[in-house]
C-alpha cells in the first residue's frame, strides 16, 4: 500500500504514480485497453467480459452491490 495516497494502486494524482493511468480489471488484474468491453461497477471497478461471464450470481450481485431481500 503506497504511504502517500493510501491505495495498493495508486492514484493518478499520487506522486508514487510511476506509470502512466490504467484501468484493470477487478477480478483477474489484466490491462484493459482502449476497445475492450467491461462491467463498471458504482465504484468505477470495471471486470472484463471474459471474467464477467465466468463469474457465479452470487458474485456479480455482490460486485454490483445487490441485496437479496424478502419481501
Amino acid at each position: 500500500m503506497c504511504e502517500e495516497c493510501g491505495q495498493i494502486k495508486c492514484l493518478g494524482s499520487c506522486p508514487n504514480n510511476a506509470e502512466e493511468e490504467r484501468e484493470y480489471c477487478f477480478e483477474c488484474g489484466k490491462i484493459l485497453e482502449r476497445g475492450d468491453e467491461v462491467y463498471i461497477n458504482n465504484d468505477d471497478e470495471a471486470i472484463c467480459l471474459e471474467c464477467f461471464e465466468q463469474m457465479e450470481n452470487k458474485k456479480i450481485a455482490k460486485f454490483f452491490g445487490l441485496s437479496k431481500e424478502v419481501i
